[in-house]
């Protein structure tokens, strides 16, 4: 199977930079597809569900494995946006890069998730899915298109 090639931008409004990049289809298929067995298995679901144990008011937050984040390519994926985004900004390159969690958040109407800090240098969101209709209404945003499968670092 031919790599997809990975776009990225870095951006500088404020403080710290922002790496912006779009997650590989591939990828971005089979962690939606992890999620959708995850939700499939109602034990598996209720032994995975982290959201009344993190920030924010969330339905929930599912902690992904160390083999599922492996097997699935996400860590791969990670680390190689990390080490570019630092050789970029800093012109170094690092000689580790170590996971220590990663979630799935399905988030619904009127719930939120604050600002809040994680431990580490890097923390991120990915964006897999987003509804249609999502900048519509309230926010009523005509030249903003949005979709799932971008991935932000922040580098704090």
């Amino acid at each position: 199977m031919a790599q997809e090639k990975v776009d990225y931008k870095i951006i500088r409004n404020f403080g710290p930079s922002v790496f912006k990049v779009k997650i590989p289809s591939s990828l971005l298929n089979s962690l939606n597809n992890i999620t959708d067995e995850i939700l499939a298995d109602k034990e598996k679901q209720e032994k995975l569900d982290y959201g009344n144990k993190l920030a924010g008011d969330v339905t929930q937050e599912l902690r992904l494995s160390p083999e599922v984040c492996t097997k699935s390519g996400w860590l791969k994926f990670l680390s190689s946006c990390v080490y570019s985004w630092i050789e970029l900004e800093t012109g170094k390159k690092i000689t580790k890069f170590n996971l220590k969690e990663s979630w799935i958040v399905r988030q619904f109407e009127n719930e939120y998730n604050p600002i809040h800090w994680h431990s580490g240098h890097i923390s991120g969101a990915g964006f897999l899915k987003l509804p249609k209709s999502f900048g519509d209404h309230k926010q009523k945003k005509t030249n903003t298109s949005y979709s799932g499968g971008y991935l932000q670092l922040i580098h704090g």
